[in-house]
């Protein structure tokens, strides 16, 4: 059962009606709802049970054909299938996206019905670069969010040492396991670590998404 924690704000006089149904559910008014009829809640409680009209559509599988994608700012060059989107982030200049086209599918349908947000249902691949100190590890610290790493393997990415990992994470107070697939390596001079990684709420990832990871990953080389 899902616990959604409400904060009443304070106020200096704070009068609360309390109606109790006949399924022992307790409402809490505050001054200025008391005069709402109860068939209001009852209207509003069938709408919050209402289908998505956003459900998540079937993951759809990489193209056989691939299409070579050099990003010169970042001095790297990859394979992608040619049905992903590509999407350069304009807030952040070392971040690169790939969108399954079952992404779009959801984003198309949060503007149809002119709903907000939608970007935290989508899965993208994400490859970005950034500055390694000295002694940088391929490899994540286990701390507050990451719990465990799971299938290390060492492998060579774009003729450099590299590592392929799996990664169990905590978001929030949540007790659900998500799952991360990574790939990084170091830049010859170790001045810099990229990173290719796909993330997904659960404990499984599935092998459509593998597939469209190992094809960026198996490709990637330095310009």
């Amino acid at each position: 059962m899902k616990t959604t924690k409400i904060n009443i704000p304070k106020y200096k006089r704070l009068t609360l009606t309390i109606l109790v149904s006949s399924t022992t559910m307790l409402t809490i008014l505050l001054p200025g709802l008391a005069q709402i009829k109860p068939e209001y809640f009852a209207e509003n409680t069938q709408l919050a049970q209402a289908p998505d009209p956003c459900p998540d559509p079937p993951r759809i599988p990489p193209a056989k054909e691939t299409e070579r994608v050099t990003v010169s700012r970042l001095g790297i060059s990859f394979n992608k299938p040619v049905n992903y989107r590509l999407e350069e982030n304009p807030r952040d200049n070392n971040l690169i996206l790939l969108y399954n086209p079952a992404d779009d599918h959801v984003m198309d349908c949060y503007q149809r019905n002119r709903i907000r947000g939608g970007g935290h249902r989508t899965l993208p691949i994400a490859i970005r670069i950034e500055t390694s100190p000295s002694n940088t590890s391929l490899l994540p610290e286990i701390g507050r969010t990451i719990i465990r790493l799971e299938n290390i393997r060492p492998t060579t990415i774009a003729n450099q040492k590299g590592m392929v990992y799996v990664v169990k994470s905590i978001m929030g107070r949540s007790d659900n396991l998500d799952t991360s697939l990574e790939a990084s390596f170091l830049t010859p001079n170790q001045q810099n670590k990229i990173t290719v990684s796909f993330f997904t709420y659960g404990e499984q990832i599935s092998q459509v998404d593998q597939q469209a990871f190992n094809v960026v990953v198996s490709s990637l080389s330095l310009i």
